[in-house]
């Protein structure tokens, strides 16, 4: 997609990894490189996350790169609740 919008609850769990430098286009065995570090996006209540998609970098020529992003929860972690909109 071009971008996703992300309407969360609050929650944590969502991280993204800053670093990570593949093509951003497809998934690919860099993205499960063990020394990456992922880094936690605050989850603030009422506010919408923006994760910029692979469309979006073929459509800029590598531009603004996609966002290698992963949710991580807790062992004691509730219900988390997301309304995402691709």
């Amino acid at each position: 997609g071009i971008f996703t919008l992300l309407h969360t609850d609050g929650s944590p769990g969502l991280q993204i990894c800053p670093g990570w430098t593949g093509s951003g286009v497809h998934r690919e065995a860099s993205m499960l490189d063990p020394s990456l570090e992922w880094v936690d996006v605050e989850a603030v209540p009422g506010h919408w996350v923006v994760n910029l998609g692979t469309l979006l970098t073929r459509w800029s020529n590598g531009r603004f790169k996609a966002t290698l992003h992963r949710v991580v929860l807790g062992e004691a972690a509730g219900d988390r609740y997301s309304v995402p909109f691709f």
